[in-house]
């Protein structure tokens, strides 16, 4: 390949891929995955048919690396140039064809998109023939579709009677983590366990979610608002303990090894089809209050999420049921960060796409 063309055809490219500003543990990600695919032969994005999720890893490496390598290299074969360093130059350009010689095909392959996705075309990982997996398939966000209706009441009616049946009933009405009704935090600081106070014809659940570091990120504190009589069995429950106690009641356990475990007998006495979490009883909190809000600012309130990002891990919204546990509101002292333009670019395009999915192949 001549000089002059290398150097035209690496202009080319990096003009064709976007310049990102990416965080420095994504940086990472993408450094060890292009090492990864630049050890196969051929560079292969589709290599040991990857779920759809390790392709677009992949892709964004690819892309992400590529034009940053292309354009320090360009960059020192200008500079060696300017300075008259011929023997720099010459193996800075045998070093540049290499490069273009492994890349030019990936990129044709997985070219980049200007804008937000055309959902109307088909990805290259769905319109390679063969089956692709799907990661997470056994995982709880896709359990929920095998449970039954009311699941959640079935596995706390099959608890023993003792403190952890409490915590279960508050489980099936909010997303407290485990650790947010253990004794201990993981920041080294007391908990305050999961407050329930009952307000008339409602119960208030408020938590200060773990993952914050102290309170300085995420939302500081989560409410959810559950109408009692729609909350059923569980409601009624601590709706009566609230009473008992005053008007507020503070559900706090020593381990929450236990409660898993606790929890996963209730769930096998259940007959339940799959094995049951706690963090099931989360991930269905998540799917009922995606119905019930949208997927948005609100459901982020509820589970503590510091991003609105965050909540696209758990549960579906074909899975969820509006107004599910007694859902009515959600507060937090802190809001959820917003999606950058290009991420609601793309999610607009989502939703367009799931109003009208006959118009769209498959992705």
């Amino acid at each position: 390949m001549d000089d002059v063309i290398a150097l035209q055809k690496a202009s080319e490219i990096i003009a064709r891929l976007p310049k990102r500003e990416v965080a420095r543990n994504s940086q990472k990600l993408y450094a060890k995955t292009f090492k990864r695919l630049w050890n196969t032969q051929p560079l292969d994005l589709l290599a040991g048919n990857p779920a759809r999720d390790t392709y677009q890893i992949r892709r964004a490496a690819l892309h992400f690396i590529a034009r940053g390598v292309l354009v320090s290299l360009t960059g020192q074969i200008l500079r060696a140039e300017g300075a008259g360093d011929h023997p720099r130059m010459d193996a800075l350009l045998r070093e540049l064809k290499v490069i273009l010689d492994r890349i030019e095909e990936p990129l044709e392959l997985h070219p980049a998109e200007a804008g937000p996705p055309d959902f109307r075309i088909a990805s290259p990982w769905r319109s390679t023939a063969g089956t692709r997996p799907v990661r997470g398939a056994a995982s709880k966000k896709h359990d929920l579709g095998r449970l039954p209706d009311g699941w959640r009441e079935q596995v706390w009616q099959a608890m023993p009677h003792n403190a952890f049946r409490d915590v279960v009933a508050a489980m099936c009405l909010c997303p407290a983590r485990p650790g947010e009704y253990s004794s201990a935090r993981d920041d080294g600081k007391l908990a305050e366990g999961v407050l329930v106070e009952r307000r008339g014809i409602t119960l208030e659940l408020t938590t200060r979610p773990l993952k914050s570091h102290g309170g300085a990120y995420g939302t500081g504190e989560s409410t959810v608002v559950v109408a009692i009589a729609e909350g059923g069995a569980p409601a009624r429950h601590l709706a009566k303990l609230c009473d008992q106690a005053g008007g507020a009641i503070r559900l706090m356990i020593a381990s929450p090894d236990a409660l898993r475990k606790t929890v996963s007998r209730a769930g096998k006495r259940a007959r339940m089809p799959r094995s049951i979490s706690p963090y099931a009883f989360r991930s269905q909190w998540v799917a009922d209050s995606k119905v019930t809000f949208g997927s948005g600012a609100d459901v982020a309130a509820g589970a503590g999420h510091s991003s609105l990002r965050s909540q696209s891990a758990y549960g579906r919204v074909e899975h969820g049921r509006r107004g599910g546990g007694g859902l009515v509101a959600t507060r937090a002292v802190r809001a959820a960060k917003e999606p950058t333009i290009p991420t609601r670019e793309r999610l607009d395009a989502l939703k367009e796409r799931t109003r009208n999915p006959s118009a769209y192949p498959p992705r």
